[in-house]
């Protein structure tokens, strides 16, 4: 069943200072030591988060991570993406056949092999999987941006805490020792199902 969401109800402007603040104070809460920025798609805002970043690394001593679907390029969030430890990650996590998506929206291989060659040290790969047919269009990936396999995770497709904990067990964790990729775990889903907002 779809659910539609009323965004009115629910977003709402913050400037960067307030932004920052609200970060500052949970990182205080939790002992903090990185922040994910997650979306839709964060790169879509990478102009005002380019002035964000630099608070996170200096004032607030955080190490920054994008979770990306690999279709932009990260412009102006980079520079501190290239040394040997990076301070600001990639996650790029491209879409597969599964997401029902046209595959000239969801794999833009300029950028997907801009992640891999130019962010050696700063990027790593994260595929969600259910099937065969996905661990083959994940290997048909690895293989074209000539990408090592330890640079990629495979993770299970589920939205419940039993369904994922199968999944892990029956397909996605033999897949990763069979073929040399890591495996994460959907932590999220494992505690709250599918519930929003977690």
């Amino acid at each position: 069943m779809l659910t539609v969401y009323d965004r009115r109800k629910e977003l709402r402007k913050l400037s960067v200072q307030d932004v920052l603040e609200h970060i500052e104070r949970a990182t205080k809460e939790i002992g903090a030591e990185a922040v994910v920025i997650t979306g839709g798609e964060p790169l879509l805002h990478a102009k005002p988060l380019s002035s964000v970043v630099p608070s996170l690394l200096e004032k607030l001593r955080l190490r920054v991570e994008f979770e990306t679907n690999g279709t932009l390029t990260p412009v102006g969030l980079t520079s501190w993406s290239r040394s040997e430890t990076p301070r600001v990650y990639f996650n790029v996590s491209p879409k597969l056949a599964n997401s029902s998506q046209p595959v000239r929206q969801r794999l833009r291989w300029d950028v997907l092999q801009y992640f891999a060659t130019e962010l050696p040290n700063a990027s790593a790969f994260k595929f969600v999987v259910d099937s065969e047919e996905d661990l083959a269009e994940v290997q048909q990936i690895v293989n074209r941006l000539k990408i090592s396999r330890q640079r990629v995770w495979l993770m299970p497709q589920a939205t419940t805490s039993a369904a994922l904990a199968v999944a892990a067990r029956e397909r996605v964790i033999p897949w990763c020792l069979r073929h040399g990729f890591r495996y994460s775990h959907r932590i999220h889903v494992s505690i709250w199902d599918d519930r929003r907002g977690v």
